[in-house]
């Protein structure tokens, strides 16, 4: 019984790291800048056609969210007040 479950055990690990290995090779393939630049403009696409679907039936779109700034935090000793 041992025995068969180290065979399973390296017959697993070798097929991970075929796995492994071809997930790393279509990384290298995909240029990840132009799979974002296609997606965002099929966002943008979708974005729109959904106002003018909802424009031709004379329903009036919902605001888009509000994206909240973000405030940029420092490390250290707040500046505020006078110094000491």
């Amino acid at each position: 019984m041992g025995d068969t479950m180290k065979t399973v055990e390296e017959v697993l690990a070798k097929r991970y790291e075929v796995s492994a290995g071809k997930a790393r090779v279509a990384k290298d393939i995909v240029d990840m800048d132009q799979l974002r630049e296609k997606e965002s403009e099929r966002k943008a696409l979708e974005q729109n056609a959904l106002a003018e679907f909802l424009a031709s039936q004379g329903i009036q779109a919902p605001a888009a969210p509000q994206s909240t700034p973000v405030m940029n935090k420092e490390i250290g000793p707040s500046q505020q007040g006078g110094q000491s």
